[in-house]
């Protein structure tokens, strides 16, 4: 969106009298601007009115809402609104404008009461977010979904009898990402390799940001390697090409791995909306 900054100052009386003066005088002409100002104002107006909803906290209400946000992971959504996800929205917006024209003396328990509106207001915040954030960029998306440090698979082997007997693995979750790489790199076989070490070698490449084709790395025939493990070589696969800024070659693997089950659907299903 073009005029975003100017439409919530608009929104917010915050435009002198010839500034609004103006402002006004441009929608007359401006089809673009008519059409984004209708599309802020409708979830600007939702977002207000839920407000009003007395709060528990004593605090200001961009606080208030970045709370929100942090609780509810809204961020994730990410990318233009998808039927699915536009319709669960609209359903919590229309909770919202039902729950704030409530007292707070209402029937409801306060406990539950208090989840519905921050809920609501999620959703409204939410909305505002998928309409005015940008498209990410590929690098952006890479540094959102690099997460190895949380996920299961590499934590579970980590901890297993074979991961702890890996100095090189140990290394990089202790964080020593180059200590890790030179280890790795010495244990690695061209002729035989193990998937393991080539997928823990590779996010050290990554942390360390190397020169070297990761992708190709991973895209050895790693024989006899189970389901899980190869889910995850092909999720780092993934976000190597992003990280290469190559987004067509990550959505190919994204897409498959967000059409079969295994430990990384629902993230792939989620990247996959951004990079459609």
């Amino acid at each position: 969106m073009k005029y975003v900054d100017h439409i919530m100052k608009y929104l917010e009386g915050d435009l002198n009298k010839e500034e609004k003066a103006s402002f006004e005088k441009e929608l007359e002409t401006n089809a673009e601007l008519t059409s984004e100002l209708e599309q802020v104002r409708l979830v600007y107006e939702a977002l207000e009115k839920t407000l009003k909803v007395d709060s528990d906290e004593d605090q200001d209400r961009q606080s208030f809402i970045e709370d929100i946000l942090a609780d509810h992971d809204i961020h994730s959504l990410g990318g233009p609104p998808k039927n699915a996800e536009e319709r669960q929205v609209d359903s919590l917006i229309k909770k919202s404008m039902k729950m704030s024209d409530r007292k707070t003396g209402s029937k409801l328990p306060k406990i539950f009461y208090r989840s519905m509106v921050i809920t609501a207001i999620a959703a409204s915040v939410a909305v505002l977010i998928l309409i005015l954030t940008p498209d990410p960029t590929p690098e952006k998306l890479f540094a959102n979904y690099f997460k190895p440090q949380e996920d299961n698979i590499l934590v579970h082997f980590a901890e297993s009898s074979r991961g702890e007997a890996l100095t090189g693995v140990q290394f990089y979750f202790a964080g020593r990402y180059t200590d890790a790489l030179g280890i790795l790199g010495e244990e690695l076989n061209p002729d035989d390799p193990d998937p393991y070490i080539s997928l823990f070698y590779v996010l050290a490449c990554l942390e360390v940001e190397c020169d070297e084709n990761m992708v190709d790395m991973l895209a050895r025939d790693f024989s006899g390697t189970n389901k899980e493990v190869k889910a995850a070589i092909e999720w780092y696969s993934a976000l190597c090409f992003l990280n290469l800024g190559e987004s067509e070659s990550a959505k190919k693997l994204v897409s498959k791995l967000a059409l079969s089950e295994n430990p990384y659907t629902q993230s792939a299903k989620k990247l996959l909306r951004k990079l459609e």
